[in-house]
């Protein structure tokens, strides 16, 4: 099986599968529910098979999918080859630009105005520099600590104590002290 192939079909395989991890959540909704009424009941065999069965249908599941991936090889590449050249172009094109979209997603949710620049220079260590992934992110961490500390302390003692770590308290005052 070319290259092409398994990327042409892992968009649609990953479709499927993620239709039987649904298809099991649905299935087992209605588990926990049931299972205390059998606790109820006193049947605890029954409530450890239904307090596992969302478990036991995901194991049985990859052991459908492993198997038939193990030794269906044939079949697979008889499917492979049954699917059009145009169909397969359009998937592998679409399993290529896959990540950039599931990247595009994430930073839709994750970035704002005042983390931009946080952003392009890990971009810049990571693809320029050639920085490792974790050498990126302790200097991110260590930027992160830094951008904190400088920020404007909050107006009023109490914010601005709080922010000294001084719990609340203002300068020279102790516990037994503060009114209130």
């Amino acid at each position: 099986m070319s290259l092409e192939a398994a990327l042409a079909l892992s968009f649609p395989f990953a479709v499927i599968i993620q239709l039987f991890i649904t298809g099991i959540y649905t299935v087992s909704t209605g588990f926990a529910a049931r299972a205390e009424q059998e606790v109820e009941k006193g049947n605890y065999r029954r409530f450890r098979l239904l307090a596992n069965g969302t478990l036991l249908m995901f194991v049985a599941m990859g052991f459908i999918l492993g198997f038939g991936a193990a030794f269906q090889v044939k079949g697979l590449e008889r499917l492979v080859g049954a699917i059009p050249q145009w169909l397969t172009e359009g998937l592998g094109t679409a399993g290529k630009i896959l990540p950039a979209v599931g990247f595009a997603v994430i930073l839709s949710a994750m970035v704002r105005w005042d983390t931009i620049p946080f952003l392009a220079l890990g971009y810049v260590m990571a693809a320029y520099l050639k920085l490792p992934v974790l050498a990126v992110a302790l200097a991110s961490a260590a930027l992160s600590w830094i951008a904190y500390g400088k920020r404007p302390i909050a107006e009023g003692p109490e914010k601005g104590a709080k922010r000294m770590g001084t719990g609340g308290r203002g300068k020279g005052e102790s516990r037994t002290t503060k009114a209130g």
